[in-house]
């Protein structure tokens, strides 16, 4: 994101949007935005300078905002998107791009945002109803704790699953064969092993030697 100075001394700040949002600093912590409408009024709205809205109801204000506007808002935080009737795909996945869990506001979406709000967020699998093994793997591949939103996980999905990511701390009473693929992908993670067999303490060590700090009674070489 980059911003101009104009000689009216307003600014201009460059988006992902089609075109330019006008800005001025009110003071040392509130930014005003404004967009011209077909109508020649114009669109206001006050965010402090971490980028919330200073207005008790931000959805209250907007009258028909143009594309532009909705993908402007959605940058500044993808929970606006709860306040755009009808957004288009583009909306959508700038939203889930910029925050993965609120694809939670959009009804039946599409695999592509789907993907799109699982790699931003992984967790936001919880909130998407019979998602693809592929669409499982994204998630954990992106957060490990993806895995607790997983409904039964099989032994083959959790190895896949720990040879990807941490989720080896998420799943409960492991198997020593995925204990075993943790290890095999960190051997760090051999802390979130209770009780590691001895088969699993050589293969974090062999991963990692300095593994063996994380291992109580470490059997003699």
């Amino acid at each position: 994101m980059s911003k101009m100075t104009t000689n009216e001394g307003m600014l201009l700040l460059k988006h992902d949007g089609p075109d330019y949002i006008k800005h001025e600093m009110i003071d040392d912590e509130t930014i005003c935005f404004y967009e011209p409408t077909s109508w020649g009024t114009t669109s206001k709205v006050l965010f402090d300078i971490r980028g919330n809205s200073t207005e008790t109801n931000f959805c209250d204000i907007w009258d028909n905002p143009s594309k532009a506007f909705q993908l402007f808002s959605v940058y500044i935080d993808g929970e606006y998107l709860r306040c755009i009737n009808k957004p288009s795909r583009a909306v959508k996945l700038a939203a889930v791009q910029k925050e993965g869990c609120v694809i939670k506001y959009i009804e039946n979406p599409s695999k592509s945002i789907q993907l799109a709000a699982v790699q931003d967020d992984g967790c936001a699998i919880q909130f998407i109803t019979n998602p693809s093994e592929e669409l499982k793997l994204a998630a954990v591949r992106q957060n490990g704790k993806a895995i607790r939103y997983i409904d039964s996980p099989s032994e083959s999905f959790q190895i896949s699953a720990v040879k990807m990511s941490n989720a080896i701390q998420h799943i409960e009473n492991p198997s020593e064969d995925v204990q075993l693929s943790a290890v095999g992908n960190n051997g760090f993670y051999i802390r979130f092993i209770d009780n590691p067999s001895e088969s699993v303490q050589l293969a974090a060590v062999r991963n990692d030697g300095c593994a063996i700090r994380y291992i109580q009674n470490p059997t003699p070489a």
